[in-house]
């Protein structure tokens, strides 16, 4: 039995017989998958922007007793923090307009392996 209904033949009829086709489109959107830059040489030139971390580079580059807690090597600046075997750990300064990026890099960051506060609690 071969039966055809109406919204059947009307379906049929108005079908067009040229068909256009195009490609499909691919839509990038820009992520945030990459972990962020936190080279030796971007955080060398945020401690040489901001004006109090310079005129201190400056300082202990012209009188390095100044301030015994500091260092300056290759125009960064380090501070020295001294361990209980009398040696002392050199740990990079990290200008006060990085730190959220780094913390936020290092916790929420979809690649560091932390869920964040959102997650966590």
């Amino acid at each position: 039995l071969n039966v055809t209904t109406r919204s059947l033949t009307k379906a049929t009829a108005s079908t067009p017989t040229a068909t256009c086709h195009t490609p499909p489109v691919a839509i990038l959107h820009p992520t945030s998958s990459l972990p962020p830059d936190f080279s030796i040489d971007r955080i060398k030139r945020t401690q040489h922007s901001a004006p109090a971390l310079y005129e201190t580079i400056q300082q202990i580059l012209t009188d390095p007793s100044s301030n015994p807690t500091l260092i300056v090597k290759d125009k960064v600046l380090y501070k020295i923090l001294p361990t209980r075997r009398n040696t002392n750990h050199k740990r990079l300064y990290v200008p006060p307009v990085l730190v959220t990026e780094i913390l936020d890099a290092y916790h929420d960051h979809p690649t560091a392996g932390h869920f964040g506060t959102k997650r966590t609690y």
